[in-house]
This record gives structure tokens, C-alpha cells and sequence, in this order.
């Protein structure tokens, strides 16, 4: 049952990066190598860019679901204290992995502003 639901939410991830995948060169998430257009170390650093972005939208899409799911767990759990317990589990461990990303994105963040200068630039801020 645990390897269904493993890879169902697979199957979901797949399908909800499936467009930026596709559509990559037209999005401008690659915004080279095609026709006169060669790449180099500054095209990489802009698909990071735009790679770290997209993950961190996808990070919010999927914890409201799973979000969406425990309070489903909860308010069906029928006074069940086994229940009950997992339902608020799933709560508490999605705001700490909410909060490990976003601290990892900001150590990532900090160092490579320290190193370059401009950061990992996810929300397109001016520097």
C-alpha cells in the first residue's frame, strides 16, 4: 500500500513538471543553444535561476495538497486518537519541511551572493 502511494505522488510530480519540461526552450528557461545563440557559464547560472524557482512554486503547490489531505485525515478521523495523531504529524512535518527548503534555499542564497554578488536571484530582484 505504501509503494501505491509512493508512486502515485511520483506520478503526480512527474505530470505537474511535465510543461516546464516541454516548453523549456520556449519558456526561457533555456535560453540557449539553439540557432546563433551558443551558451556559456551565464546561461547555466540562469537555468539554475529558473530551475530553484519552479521547485520552490512546486513546493507550495504540494504542501497545500498534502496540507489539503491532512485536514481530510483530521476531520475524518471519527474521535479515532490514531488517527488524530497521524493527521497532525503530517501537519507538523510539512511546515518543518517547508521551513528545511526555504533555510536551505537561503544558506544557498547568502553564499552565493557572498561568492558573486547577485545571489540565486529566484524572485527577480535587482542587484
Amino acid at each position: 500500500m505504501a509503494i501505491m502511494k509512493i508512486s502515485l505522488a511520483g506520478f503526480v510530480l512527474a505530470l505537474m513538471c511535465l510543461p516546464m519540461l516541454v516548453m523549456a526552450q520556449d519558456s526561457g528557461l533555456i535560453p540557449c543553444g539553439y540557432g546563433d545563440n551558443p551558451c556559456d557559464t551565464a546561461d547555466v547560472a540562469n537555468f539554475v535561476n529558473g530551475l530553484i524557482s519552479f521547485l520552490i512554486q512546486m513546493l507550495g503547490v504540494i504542501a497545500v495538497i498534502v496540507m489539503v489531505y491532512a485536514g481530510f485525515q483530521l476531520v475524518t478521523s471519527g474521535g479515532d486518537e490514531g488517527k488524530w495523531t497521524k493527521a497532525k504529524e503530517l501537519f507538523t512535518n510539512v511546515v518543518i519541511g517547508i521551513v528545511i527548503i526555504l533555510a536551505a534555499w537561503l544558506i544557498v542564497d547568502t553564499i552565493m551572493e557572498a561568492l558573486t554578488g547577485q545571489g540565486l536571484d529566484v524572485w527577480g530582484r535587482l542587484n
